[in-house]
């Protein structure tokens, strides 16, 4: 996405990729680092939410709330 895509002004972010959240994500850590969007990601398992936080976490993203739809959805922002 980075490679792709140049937006100054990205705001929010939801990532539902069928278990390829992390890779989306880390391809996308130059938005995510300059923009600081809020970012809703999809986690089937916990395992899965791990790896989305072993991305995120590092940016300075913590997750703020978890929300049920069927499977998890995290709502992860700027501390």
């Amino acid at each position: 996405i980075d490679d792709a895509l140049d937006v100054d002004d990205l705001a929010v972010v939801k990532v539902d990729v069928e278990g390829t959240e992390p890779a989306v994500l880390a391809g996308m850590a130059g938005h995510l680092e300059r923009c600081r969007p809020v970012v809703y990601c999809e986690s089937h398992s916990k395992q899965a939410s791990l790896r989305v936080a072993a991305v995120l976490k590092p940016l300075g993203y913590e997750m703020t709330k978890p929300i049920r739809m069927g499977s998890l959805m995290e709502r992860w922002e700027c501390a």
